[in-house]
């Protein structure tokens, strides 16, 4: 329906990201061809553990539990711990979660 919308992109255990002002007219939507430098560079962040869309404290305090640290998805409490992939919640993922250009980061907005 043509019209004026914002498109919001999530994905569990990541930082959402919002592209506001994307026009729908007669033509096809394709992002890749937006010029806009806040839209070629998408960022999606790695570690939003607790869904706040911000990677701090709180996150790191949820990987650090006991019922999810050293533990495997199919047993954790919080299998979004689980930042590779690897079914484990360890000190693989409590790196990722550290990275710096994760560690207090919050979700590339368009204003």
């Amino acid at each position: 329906m043509p019209g004026t919308y914002t498109l919001v992109v999530t994905k569990p255990g990541h930082t959402s990201f919002t592209v506001s002002t994307i026009t729908v007219g007669d033509a096809d939507i394709d992002l890749t061809q937006d010029m806009r430098p806040e839209v070629r560079a998408i960022t999606m962040l790695c570690g939003d553990i607790n869904g706040d869309n911000m990677i701090n404290d709180a996150d790191l305090t949820v990987l650090w539990r006991t019922d999810n640290y050293k533990k495997s998805t199919a047993i954790a409490n919080n299998p979004l711990s689980d930042l590779n992939g690897d079914g484990m919640v360890n000190d693989a993922d409590l790196t990722i979660l550290w990275r710096t250009d994760h560690y207090n980061k919050g979700s590339v907005t368009i204003p």
